[in-house]
């Protein structure tokens, strides 16, 4: 319903960038070894407290590793200020995000 009170009407902030959760110390060994690079694309529940869960890989870079790793990074650090509902309460968002993961030379 449109005018269902328990609906986010103030989205989900990120407190930080999503740019500073995945890093280049973050490339995992074995994906560096084997020259891995791809993009991850992955969908996340914000809950109550700011704190990203349920983290899933909807688009895969083809690399269990770099899939892994992003989900783990983006559940270990993403932090947000929550969703508010129409009473100013803080409710659980959904979120969707892509992270490009680049050997550098």
């Amino acid at each position: 319903p449109p005018n269902d009170p328990r609906l986010a009407n103030n989205p989900a902030q990120s407190v930080e960038s999503p740019a500073t959760w995945v890093t280049p110390d973050d490339y995992p060994p074995s994906a560096r070894r084997r020259n891995e690079e791809g993009a991850v694309g992955v969908a996340f529940t914000v809950d109550v407290w700011g704190r990203a869960t349920r983290c899933t890989v909807t688009t895969s870079s083809n690399s269990d590793a770099l899939d892994e790793a992003t989900c783990a990074l983006i559940e270990r650090r993403a932090r947000y200020t929550p969703a508010r509902d129409a009473a100013g309460r803080a409710v659980e968002s959904s979120k969707t995000l892509r992270f490009r993961w680049v050997l550098e030379d």
